[in-house]
């Protein structure tokens, strides 16, 4: 069976589809940023659980991708040694994210993981839904959202998206 990757890694030619979303949208005082320098993208800030707040991410709004089934993914990234979530969103017209829970080591890293290990959520709930198909994919992003004030900086080298 031939497998087929596409590669998703930062360029700034492409920096418009990166984008940041904070607690803010509810109230937080979370920050954070990016920037494109070659090919990585290092994303910063710092969360706050202030005034409910408690989590940044960064979101990568996905060119269309001739997929028939996607399997699995390879994410490098060079963490901090904090946790993250890898996210996302399959369809225009849903909220659900499909997210993946990963630690970093403080050194470049990559992750590997299947469909299976994404979970279905909504605004951080858990949900009793299907799991993700692999058929599409419109969005990815990264989150942090630890439950404490804490500093945070993460390289973003590229995902392999493997049919």
């Amino acid at each position: 069976m031939l497998t087929t990757t596409h590669t998703i890694t930062p360029d700034k030619n492409d920096a418009e589809n990166w984008y940041v979303i904070n607690d803010g949208v509810m109230g937080g005082l979370s920050q954070s940023n990016f920037e494109i320098t070659g090919k990585q993208l290092r994303y910063y800030g710092h969360v706050s659980t202030r005034n409910n707040g408690g989590f940044a991410s960064l979101r990568y709004n996905v060119k269309p991708l001739n997929i028939n089934e996607v399997k699995s993914f390879k994410l490098t990234i060079t963490g901090d040694g904090s946790d993250y979530e890898f996210r996302l969103r399959a369809a225009q017209d849903s909220w659900i994210s499909y997210v993946y829970k990963f630690q970093t080591t403080g050194e470049k890293q990559t992750i590997n993981f299947t469909v299976k290990d994404l979970k279905p959520q909504y605004r951080g709930r858990k949900l009793n839904k299907e799991v993700y198909n692999g058929k599409q994919l419109i969005e990815i992003g990264l989150l942090i959202g630890n439950k404490k004030e804490q500093d945070f900086e993460i390289l973003f080298h590229n995902l392999e998206i493997i049919e």
